[in-house]
């Protein structure tokens, strides 16, 4: 089952998140998978890039680890999160209200698919401090080249 099937928002139990970042969630006893809305991470680039972009991309994993676990590390199985759907992506909320788009972004582990107030400030802010891939500027054209 896929996210389109979900109406509104709802609270759904996470079952695990798969390498490349697609949660694994389940409503109501039936299992459904989500891509974070509004956002492309590291680990969804790698497995699409170039050559060239893979190997740019595998450096920076190998000097930041942290953006290949980094929602592993946020997620936790078997609790419940409230989750709004955006056709087959959802949003994830966190604790304290951040999303967990505005973390990856704030990280420096995401770029912007779509035009978004609150998450392109989580974006400037990784910008301003050069987080995660704005440490690279190769990095950054190729995560935008997609």
């Amino acid at each position: 089952m896929h996210i389109v099937a979900l109406q509104g928002d709802v609270l759904a139990l996470l079952k695990g998140v798969t390498p490349e970042g697609a949660m694994r969630f389940s409503y109501h006893n039936t299992p459904f998978y989500c891509d974070n809305a509004h956002v492309a991470t590291v680990m969804q680039h790698l497995k699409n890039a170039t050559p060239e972009c893979k190997q740019l991309l595998n450096a920076f994993l190998a000097r930041d680890p942290g953006a290949k676990t980094f929602i592993k590390r946020t997620l936790h199985p078997e609790l419940t999160y409230h989750i709004t759907p955006y056709g087959q992506q959802c949003m994830v909320v966190l604790k304290g209200g951040l999303t967990l788009s505005e973390a990856l972004l704030e990280s420096g582990y995401a770029v912007l698919q779509s035009q978004n107030t609150t998450l392109q400030a989580a974006l400037e802010r990784a910008k301003y401090h050069e987080k995660g891939i704005w440490s690279s500027s190769a990095v950054v054209n190729c995560m935008q080249s997609r």
